[in-house]
């Protein structure tokens, strides 16, 4: 009888239910995982709009209690009265307030353009977007910018002077260092590592934890232009600009993926933006799927064990027969074998019938030697036949 390789019932269901346990853990954990993923994005999301939207009110609110401050000066008489020239009534305003000698300038307008200096020294700012928005009653902050005066990046609030009816009698204008808004988001932290920076109407960073940044007037839109790692944030910056409403976008940089929200400030049209590594919002995902691996893993090792026992216990009366048989053919041909009749299933309706064939042929073997010891008698010499007839 030729060898044959066997490839056994016990092998064949480890593989078996190992496959099919494989696949269902595989198909739960990525149906787990997909799901988890989608209701921790849409509460970060949610949160990180929230948070952009009150840091937005947040800044809104500080720049209007500036120009609550410089409006207060109003309630000056000398403010509104017209026998006090404009020259004077800087003076007067920069008496008021201790730091007006720190601020790049501080000085008041008339209604046709000319700005007054305490030195006594007039220029000509009609045809600023400070002095215009302002006159036309509407107090304006600018985005910094370098002064054609002093060269130095300033930011200016303009807040209209009015009288008793209302109507606009002069503007009164402050320059502030280029970095002063710096220092309102400065404090703000989101996350572990993210930050807040804000953006003017073409992109150039006006606000940002790093003051160099701003002070260089960076714009990461035109570095992208030969600066291609700068590409991914270029994009989500266009996105935010273009945008009229808050929103979630991602960008990598130094090969990190982030996770920002953005908004506009309703009175300047910025654009705030917050960012963080999104591994810090989003890290409970990749634990997840380690946890999911590592139950899976477990689960897969415990019913493989216990499949292995079991497929063993099942192939045990199988093997027994197989051995037997083995002997029958191929050994002395023991016929009182008996495989032992344990439980209801298949294998047991088995064994009974290997033991009651066992037992026919035993029977039969049995019944033909009888038969021939009979036939031999019949044939031995001292007996022939010849003598019986």
């Amino acid at each position: 009888m030729r060898e044959k390789k066997i490839f056994s019932i016990r092998k064949k269901l480890l593989i078996i239910f190992g496959t099919l346990i494989t696949v269902a853990g595989v198909i739960q954990g990525s149906l787990a995982r997909y799901t988890a993923q989608q209701a921790l994005t849409a509460r970060v999301n949610a949160h990180l709009i929230d948070k952009v939207n009150d840091i937005a009110l947040f800044i809104t609110s500080d720049i209007k209690g500036d120009f609550s401050f410089l409006s207060g000066f109003m309630r000056n008489p000398a403010m509104k009265d017209p026998s006090v020239s404009f020259t004077e009534k800087t003076r007067i305003v920069r008496s008021d307030i201790g730091y007006a000698d720190s601020l790049n300038f501080f000085n008041i307008c008339d209604t046709k353009g000319n700005s007054y200096y305490a030195d006594g020294t007039v220029s000509f700012v009609g045809d600023t977007d400070w002095y215009k928005s302002a006159v036309s009653g509407v107090s304006f902050i600018t985005e910094p910018h370098i002064s054609t005066l002093t060269k130095k990046l300033e930011v200016i609030l303009a807040v209209p002077l009015l009288d008793n009816d209302d109507n606009v009698i002069a503007v009164l204008g402050a320059g502030l260092g280029g970095t002063v808004i710096c220092d309102t988001i400065s404090e703000i932290t989101i996350g572990k590592t993210g930050n807040c920076h804000i953006l003017g109407k073409d992109g150039t960073t006006i606000a940002h934890k790093d003051m160099s940044i701003v002070e260089a007037q960076k714009n990461a839109m035109e570095l992208a232009k030969t600066d291609s790692s700068l590409a991914s944030i270029a994009d989500f910056q266009r996105q935010a600009l273009a945008a009229s409403s808050a929103g979630i976008g991602y960008y990598t940089y130094n090969g990190k993926k982030n996770i920002a929200a953005y908004t506009k400030m309703p009175r300047t049209q910025w654009t705030i933006i917050i960012a963080a590594p999104a591994e810090e919002f989003l890290g409970a995902i990749t634990d997840l799927r380690k946890m999911i691996i590592i139950i899976g893993v477990i689960i897969l090792a415990v019913t493989l064990t216990i499949v292995f026992f079991i497929a063993a216990k099942m192939v045990a009366p199988v093997q027994t027969a197989v051995n037997a048989l083995k002997d029958i053919s191929q050994g002395e041909g023991d016929l009182t074998v008996q495989l032992p009749l344990i439980g209801n299933d298949e294998v047991t309706d088995l064994s009974e019938y290997f033991n009651e064939t066992i037992a026919k042929i035993g029977t039969s073997i049995q019944a033909v030697g009888k038969n021939s010891k009979t036939i031999t008698f019949f044939l031995v010499p001292e007996f022939p036949i010849s003598r019986i007839l």
